[in-house]
């Protein structure tokens, strides 16, 4: 009668041991640059929302400004604040008088904690309207 031999396997332990810790570290790696991937994503939304923000508050400032112009014009004598509503926000404006026919109007506007300024300088001599300067400003 023949004895079957079964083949035992050698398996170098050294072997299995640098395996793993090379699927250990890969693993590592792959779990580090999908969360890098993640946290630029993440930063990247964050940029663009404050972007659009941004752009939002300067549209409405900008707007504000029109708006106290348009006072203006209509009105010769037209001093003091106002409040324009677009859509669902809204912007200040106040229109100073800088003697003779001279006026300022500070405009601004908040949008997601985002603050834009302009500062207008006109000049009005009925009928026309000349404006000095427009400037977006950090600060009255």
């Amino acid at each position: 009668m023949k004895k079957h031999f079964m083949q035992r396997e050698v398996y170098d332990k050294k072997l299995g041991f640098s395996t793993l810790i090379i699927i250990i570290i890969s693993g590592s790696v792959a779990l580090t640059v999908i969360l890098a991937l993640a946290i630029i994503s993440i930063s990247s939304n964050r940029i663009t929302r404050d972007f659009y923000s941004s752009q939002r508050a300067k549209s409405l400032a900008n707007s504000c400004a029109m708006q106290g112009l348009l006072s203006c014009r209509n009105d010769k004598n037209f001093l003091g604040p106002g409040i324009l509503n677009i859509d669902d926000s809204s912007c200040n404006y106040l229109v100073m008088d800088l003697g003779e026919l001279n006026r300022e109007i500070r405009a601004w506007s908040e949008v997601s904690g985002v603050l834009r300024r302009v500062r207008v300088l006109t000049t009005i001599t009925y009928p026309q309207m000349t404006i000095d300067l427009w400037q977006e400003v950090s600060d009255f």
